[in-house]
């Protein structure tokens, strides 16, 4: 009888080789220490590095990882084929330019769970989103692409998260919610049941939603108050 290969671990670039990017790597490396425990030794990621913008950054090691110049650059190093990457920039407007960039070169968006994360099965998660340890995502919950949930974060039943959110560690997002597209959660900012967040809002850190955040605001306060157009 003919034996199979063992499945060959996907190869994943980090987008952004800032601090968020070690987060992502990280995350990535845990996820292939889980693996390997629970299979016996496959790893899910063959971890290439980092693309960034940054010129000074080219040939870094960075805790661990090479960082291979600019995306047109990686793109001349790696090619298309077989190459997934996750976009770790933290303003929501970049990281959308950067996903669109490396999306028209071919590349695949892949998803970044900690295996310490908890996630429904009737949740939702988009491709190239992000969720650090501690998260937690409810049932009938629905997660976009490229979105952010960083460390501590719940998401509550039946809430939608559109594509390019941010959550920043510590918040709630409370059952029935809605965070728009590229809109942004400080860190321990909470959402009352079913309170709305528009599109590229901004609730500030501490801040406590009761009801709406209109298109391009940032409010503060508990309760949160609008304070300036972003």
């Amino acid at each position: 009888m003919k034996q199979t290969s063992a499945k060959r671990p996907k190869r994943l670039l980090v987008i952004g080789a800032g601090g968020l990017g070690t987060e992502f790597a990280w995350v990535a490396s845990e996820m292939n220490s889980a693996s390997c425990r629970d299979t016996g030794g496959r790893a899910l990621w063959e971890i290439l590095g980092y693309a960034d913008d940054d010129p000074g950054k080219k040939g870094q090691l960075i805790r661990g990882c090479i960082v291979h110049g600019t995306i047109q650059e990686a793109f001349a190093k790696f090619g298309s084929k077989d190459i997934g990457f996750a976009a770790a920039v933290g303003s929501n407007k970049a990281r959308e330019r950067v996903a669109c960039v490396a999306e028209e070169l071919g590349w695949t968006p892949e998803t970044l769970v900690h295996p310490s994360a908890i996630v429904a099965a009737t949740a939702e998660i988009g491709g190239g989103s992000y969720l650090a340890p501690g998260t937690v995502v409810c049932p009938g919950a629905r997660v976009g692409r490229h979105v952010i949930i960083n460390t501590h974060v719940s998401v509550g039943h039946d809430s939608r998260l559109d594509d390019f959110v941010q959550i920043c560690p510590g918040a709630r997002v409370s059952g029935g919610c809605r965070v728009g597209r590229g809109g942004f959660l400080g860190s321990n900012a909470s959402l009352a049941p079913k309170a709305v967040v528009c599109e590229e809002a901004v609730v500030g850190a501490n801040s406590f939603v009761l009801r709406k955040v209109a298109p391009r605001t940032t409010v503060l306060g508990c309760p949160a108050i609008a304070i300036g157009k972003n």
